[in-house]
């Protein structure tokens, strides 16, 4: 059985339309694949993350109102040395000092995410305190 060129010609479009069915096949199945693994990393946020505080109670709702509602679990303690500790033994991954020296501890290595956030929620008080610093200057200054 030799191939006449009339079949010669009828099998390279079939061929052809396999391979590209393959071809489309294949992307798709990767491109599954690819949005199961990518998915949970964009739809997910931090939720009750346990975090150690030094401060009376109004302290600690001024740190939870700088953070997203349900983001954070704050746990109430009396000292940086506590903190310290807590971070440590990894039962926190970070902590909120606001003494005479403000600070943010953070177990960075725990998760760079947590980090990251914890440094946001940072920011945002910092710059809480500075309108409320120029706010009074300005009130001062006014009265002088």
């Amino acid at each position: 059985m030799s191939k006449t060129p009339g079949n010669a010609a009828q099998a390279a479009p079939l061929q052809f339309r396999r391979a590209i069915l393959v071809a489309v096949l294949a992307a798709a199945v990767v491109s599954l694949v690819l949005l199961a693994f990518s998915w949970p990393t964009v739809t997910t946020d931090p939720k009750d993350l346990p975090i150690a505080a030094v401060g009376d109670e109004e302290q600690i709702d001024q740190i939870a109102d700088n953070a997203t509602d349900g983001m954070l679990y704050l746990k109430q303690i009396d000292s940086r040395a506590e903190a310290v500790r807590m971070i440590e033994e990894r039962e926190v991954y970070g902590a909120f000092v606001p003494e005479d020296d403000p600070e943010i501890l953070i177990a960075k290595a725990a998760s760079p995410a947590v980090a990251q956030q914890l440094s946001s929620i940072g920011a945002q008080m910092q710059h809480s305190i500075d309108e409320q610093a120029i706010s009074g200057f300005q009130e001062g200054t006014k009265k002088m």
